[in-house]
């Protein structure tokens, strides 16, 4: 009986001490420390104690943990974790003792690193939290078990893939309670961000797999009407010494107040239901493939005004902002990077039937979606927050809707509906969003700007522009708004480049801008400055190019930019260290350069020209390849110009400059450099004088060496580097060839390889510009003379492709090559002529088989150069060559007498033809 006494003595005790541990102040590791340990050695399982005394040690670790905030000692975090889940896994029944447990849970995986132990929380139906989930009926529990889970996701987000099959296994229970839902609307908000945080931290293949059960949960709640929501208490949870986030209360922020109405209630009850399912939704848009939730669209976005279920409903209609900006967000996720699969879309007028086609769907879609965003967007202007994010979304939607399919009228009405935002300065960060995400991310909205506006003399979109360069009334101050400016600028350029009638009358005020910026203090607007400059004098040389006359006029007013320019801030950006390190900015510098024209640069003054020609040579070497890339392309358009193809100098340090920068490791480096190598090639071969006057044999061997190698390289390289050396054969002359035979033949003979490799493989760009070089090959009867050069197998090759190559328009050009050969005497072997007849014969025979439909428009041109090709090998022919033709003419007729005898060609055709079908009468035929 003594002892009977005794032990309940020790467990008073015990309970007193457990019961003090509520009004513990020092949390300290060593005094927390002290009081785990005497737990864990000294006390019996909780569930033998009163109620109070488990819920003073559930208050004791929670302060604990939100006062340490994560400074655990391993050993103290596990004991207070196994206290917690034993008694929670099995717990005496007494529901406030049970909360209290939870909630302490909560606040360890809340505050602390419990990775360790999460597979104890989640991940199969024996873990603490989903046999909590699956057994407990009482709603608080589940709302504090939904918590824990939150909490316990939360933490793996930034976490390596490691812990995902604890996500998967766990993320089909959510799923399940979900669409078997009988619980208080906080739970259901608990259930909904849990699953927002597992979506979060999931594979991409196991949300694809799951696609379909998401779907359909997300769609109940996202879709959440009020009337589902049954008019209860806001109840006693969270408990009483958890403090709720602001996220966490009963009430939305727009329905906050002292006393609430059960109306009040509701609406903001639904409204934090339908948030996180949004947010689920918009994750799975964005993880998953645009193809997966683009067969979904029909479940969230109607095709008809008259659906109310739908996310456009919502987006017109929900009273909550939160709301409507998770819908915004969500129709952005959905409508990103779907251009290709809108293509299909169909808004013409239909017959009803019982079968509506999908396209007719789809474009009925884009039609609810352009109506609503409109009519949202003509609301917003009381709401400035939602009108921001309403352009946005308007802006991605522009983006990818296929106007070409679609009625006329989409654009203007938007631009009748945004007009008035631009014009009436609603405010300055507004023109700031209108801008950047109306014009930053799509152009076609631009074309119809100035067909729209009959109420000034300056287009609305260059108004809105010019406006945001406007402070205290003068445009010309800059305002203190970066990101406003770089977006203005970025118009410009795309104007100049796409509609630049628009800026006819205002290209000298746009110019003042950009030279203006190119000082300006952040380095964004420099960089696009140049771009505005770049376009601008893109679009000056096309006029230049397009008129004969050459406008003096014009000519004149360029040149004093170009003189401004070049005198002004514009050469600082010309160099790494002086533009603030901004390779990219120099790079765009050096490529403005590029367009001043021949016509203004011939009239620069000598100091300027010395100045830009050396600035390109010398940055040719420099080791940023986009830099370096940039100044050898610049150089490739120089070298072109009329006034300076003869200064000598010049064209010696570019072939220089071109060789070096043929050698640079760069691919990108190498790829500019074979285009400016096969312009440099070109204006050597189509200048007058003779070869060596200003090509010294020296700089010719050099370039045919780099331009011999480049045909080895990349594909990229190869097809230009193909094009210099067809030039460079253009560039030799007799008495050229006959003084430096043995310097410049082995290199010739180099070349003649490549040409032939190029013909049989590489892209169509590569055997295109092969054939070509070999056309040029074939042209020179001075290298053929010599008979040093042996081009027997480039022809059977040339033959090969005439035949078998798959794209027509090499077909042309290989013939015309053929066709080049302009003596008999030039090849070496005697079967060689049977075989070029043969396969010219052969080629015509083939010339209607068709892989690819859109070599169609070619096939005439085929037929017309092969029987070109023809008549010119037969002009070369002796008169024994002459029975072989005729011979296998009469071979090859059954199956080519069909083009020989078309009656609705035109005349040319009808020539060759008729002198083709003489060929069968040479005599010496034997049968």
């Amino acid at each position: 009986m003594s002892g009977s006494r005794k032990r309940k003595e020790e467990l008073a005790l015990e309970a007193k001490w457990l019961a003090s541990l509520a009004n513990v102040t020092d949390f300290s590791s060593q005094n927390v420390s002290l009081i785990v340990d005497r737990l864990i050695r000294r006390t019996e399982a909780l569930q033998n104690y009163p109620e109070s005394s488990a819920s003073s040690v559930f208050r004791f670790i929670h302060r604990v943990a939100e006062s340490r905030k994560g400074i655990f000692s391993g050993t103290s975090l596990e004991q207070m974790l196994s206290l917690c889940v034993s008694y929670v896994k099995e717990p005496s029944g007494a529901r406030k003792s049970t909360v209290s447990g939870l909630t302490a849970l909560l606040s360890l995986i809340q505050n602390a690193d419990i990775r360790e132990f999460l597979n104890q929380l989640i991940g199969s139906e024996t873990s603490v939290l989903v046999s909590l989930l699956a057994s407990c009926p009482d709603d608080e529990i589940c709302y504090l078990v939904f918590r824990c889970m939150e909490a316990a996701c939360a933490s793996l987000v930034s976490q390596s893939s490691s812990n995902r099959e604890l996500i998967h296994s766990t993320l089909p229970f959510v799923c399940h309670f979900l669409h078997n839902f009988n619980k208080s609307a906080n739970v259901l908000i608990a259930a909904l961000k849990t699953l927002e945080n597992l979506i979060a931290t999931s594979s991409k293949l196991f949300i694809e797999s799951s696609i379909g059960t998401l779907m359909t949960v997300l769609k109940r709640f996202a879709l959440y009407a009020d009337t589902e929501i049954a008019v209860t208490s806001p109840g006693s949870f969270p408990p009483s010494y958890e403090r709720p986030s602001s996220s966490e209360s009963e009430q939305s922020d727009s329905e906050t107040g002292q006393s609430m109405t059960s109306h009040t209630y509701i609406r903001g009850m639904a409204a934090r239901i339908r948030i996180p399912a949004l947010n689920c939704l918009q994750k799975i848009s964005e993880l998953v493939d645009k193809k997966v939730v683009f067969g979904y669209w029909g479940s969230f976005i109607s095709d008809s005004p008259s659906c109310r279920s739908s996310l456009l409903t919502l987006l017109l209609s929900d009273p909550s902002q939160k709301v409507r900006e998770c819908l915004a967000g969500v129709l952005m996720s959905f409508l990103d990077a779907s251009k290709p699969l809108l293509m299909a879309a169909d808004d013409s007028d239909h017959v009803a039937t019982s079968f509506i086609p999908f396209s007719i769907s789809l474009g009925s879609m884009l039609q609810q979606l352009h109506g609503t965003l409109y009519r949202v967007i003509w609301r917003g202007l009381l709401n400035k927050k939602s009108l921001l994010k309403s352009l946005k979304c308007l802006s991605v939607l522009i983006s990818n809707s296929p106007y070409y399919r679609l009625r006329t009228g989409y654009l203007s009405t938007a631009a009748h509906i945004l007009i008035p935002l631009v014009r009436d300065k609603v405010d300055i960060p507004l023109d700031s969003a209108f801008l950047t995400w109306l014009f930053g991310g799509s152009d076609q909205i631009i074309k119809t700007s100035a067909k729209v506006d009959s109420t000034s003399s300056t287009p609305w979109i260059l108004d809105a522009c010019f406006g945001c360069f406007r402070l205290k009334g003068s445009w010309t101050d800059i305002p203190s708004l970066p990101p406003v400016r770089i977006v203005a600028l970025r118009i410009f350029a795309l104007l100049f480049k796409n509609y630049s009638e628009i800026l006819v009358s205002f290209w000298s005020k746009v110019i003042d801008v950009a030279i203006l910026h190119l000082s300006d203090d952040d380095s964004g607007c420099r960089f696009h400055s140049t771009q505005v400059l770049y376009e601008w004098s893109a679009r000056i040389n096309e006029i230049l190019r397009n008129d004969a006359s050459k406008d003096d006029d014009l000519i004149a007013q360029v040149l004093v930019y170009w003189n401004q320019i070049l005198s002004g801030s514009f050469s600082e950006l010309l160099s790494v260290e002086s533009s603030g390190n901004d390779k990219t900015l120099c790079a765009s510098a050096i490529e403005c350069l590029g367009n001043i024209g021949a016509e203004v640069f011939s009239k620069l003054s000598k100091e300027k020209e010395a100045f830009v020609l050396s600035i390109c040579l010398s940055l040719v070497q420099n080791e940023t390849s986009t830099i370096a890339a940039a100044a050898i392309r610049v150089i490739g358009i120089f070298v072109s110009y009329e006034s300076l193809l003869s200064d000598i100098p010049f064209m010696l340090d570019a072939s220089q400059a071109v060789a070096s920068a043929m050698r640079s490791a760069a691919l990108a480096v190498r790829i500019k450099a074979a285009w400016s190598l096969a312009n440099l090639a070109d204006s050597l071969a189509g200048f007058s004088l003779d070869c060596e006057d200003f090509c010294p044999p020296e700089m010719y061997q050099l370039l045919l060496e780099v331009a011999v190698k480049g045909c080895k390289d990349n594909d990229k390289v190869r097809s230009n580097a193909l094009r210099a050396v067809g030039n460079l054969f253009r560039l030799a002359s007799a008495r050229f060839v006959s003084e430096y035979k043995s310097l410049i033949i082995p290199r010739l003979i180099d070349a003649v390889g490549v040409i032939s490799k190029g013909v049989k493989t590489g892209n169509v760009k590569v055997r295109w510009n092969a054939c070509h070089a070999a056309g040029h090959l074939l042209r020179n009867v001075f290298l053929l003379d010599s008979r040093e050069i042996v081009i027997d197998p480039l022809l059977c090759v040339l033959c090969d492709a005439i035949c078998k190559c798959k794209n027509f328009k090499v077909r042309i050009t290989a013939a015309s090559a053929l066709g080049s050969l302009s003596s008999r005497d030039h090849l070496h072997e005697e079967q060689t002529l049977r075989i070029l007849v043969d396969s010219l014969f052969t080629a015509l025979e083939k010339s209607d088989e068709l892989t690819d439909f859109s070599e169609v428009k070619y096939r005439k041109n085929l037929k017309l150069q092969l029987m070109e090709c023809i008549c010119h090998v037969e002009t070369l022919a002796g008169e024994a060559d002459r029975v072989m033709i005729a011979d296998v003419l009469r071979q090859k007729l059954p199956g080519i007498e069909h083009h020989l005898e078309a009656t609705d060609e035109e005349e040319e055709y009808t020539k060759l033809a008729t002198k083709i079908m003489q060929m069968t009468t040479s005599k010496g035929h034997t049968d």
